[in-house]
């Protein structure tokens, strides 16, 4: 099945496989099958089969399997299964197209360049490297920098990509609002808790989430994305605090997304970590026209061995110039 085409080809397997069967050998090329106006149908004996899959095209496919079941079924991929067509960015943030597709780029010709209408982006960085530097040394330093990145890595691309790291900040992506957030509050929690310095204490993160339309461009061998919604995403993140992740109105203008906010300041994400909102913020953004309004989520800070909660929450709107 081609998700992008909505072209259809179909394996009949007309009996079990018997101890001694011999594997049958089919040979696909993805050229000859993907591209087909009608849908076609290869019968072999038996289930016992060796798959050579020539991705020999940029299409994708997927490979689906399904036991007996009637006829409009096992030779229709059900409905729940089709969506009316596949986006740009969903084809970019598929797992499959990650694995198989990784170190394919779009076309760096001006007349071919791919307009995406709706990404997720995400910015992190981390609060006081400069210090971190001076203090722990270039290679210690670096060190837990790289253990940060293990751990935004593993979070960011269970259902996102990671564009670029800029020096010890991150560039990652997402083709839904939830999955961003999800992903931000996982790496909010467990960066400082995975990465200690020295004296006890814990490198912590900020983060920016926006959402709009970008163009993909190739950069030094990535799929990477240009215009104004990157722009406001780093800026978004420049104003957050320590283990704080600003969220845009537009971002939680999906009522999905929104609803992923709310389960993690109530404490009902499946991890059950601890997060408290900040107030909404109208942020006054460079080179953007008008204030970007957002809501925050933070880390709810233990309480230290003198009795003092490290952070204070606002209890008002606040406007911030960046």
């Amino acid at each position: 099945h081609c998700p992008v085409a909505k072209t259809d080809n179909y394996l009949n397997v007309l009996g079990e496989a018997k101890d001694d069967d011999k594997p049958i050998k089919l040979k696909l090329r993805i050229s000859t099958i993907v591209p087909s106006p009608e849908p076609t149908t290869v019968s072999v004996a038996h289930g016992r089969i060796h798959f050579d899959v020539l991705p020999d095209t940029n299409s994708f496919f997927v490979l689906w399997i399904q036991n007996n079941k009637d006829e409009e079924t096992l030779f229709r991929l059900p409905p729940e299964e089709r969506a009316p067509y596949t986006s740009a960015t969903q084809m970019l943030h598929h797992s499959s197209f990650q694995r198989l597709f990784k170190d394919q780029v779009v076309s760096s010709d001006p007349e071919a360049l791919l307009h995406i209408t709706n990404v997720v982006l995400v910015f992190t960085d981390v609060v006081g490297s400069t210090n971190l530097y001076a203090s722990l040394g270039d290679g210690p330093a670096l060190h837990l920098v790289r253990q940060h990145y293990k751990v935004l890595f593993a979070a960011f691309t269970r259902h996102g990509r990671v564009v670029k790291t800029i020096g010890d900040a991150v560039m990652a992506s997402f083709s839904s609002g939830r999955h961003a957030i999800e992903a931000c509050a996982e790496s909010l929690y467990n960066v400082p808790k995975a990465c200690k310095l020295p004296d006890g204490s814990s490198l912590e993160i900020r983060i920016g989430i926006h959402c709009g339309s970008a163009v993909v461009v190739p950069l030094n061998g990535v799929n990477d994305y240009f215009g104004q919604t990157v722009n406001i995403s780093a800026r978004v993140e420049a104003a957050a605090k320590a283990s704080e992740c600003y969220i845009t109105e537009a971002v939680l203008a999906d009522p999905d997304a929104k609803a992923a906010y709310e389960d993690i300041i109530a404490g009902k994400n499946k991890s059950s970590q601890k997060f408290e909102a900040t107030p909404e913020k109208q942020l006054i953004l460079k080179g953007v026209k008008g204030p970007v309004r957002a809501q925050g989520i933070r880390v709810r800070r233990r309480t230290s061995e003198h009795g003092l909660v490290s952070h204070l929450i606002l209890e008002r709107q606040d406007t911030i110039q960046f």
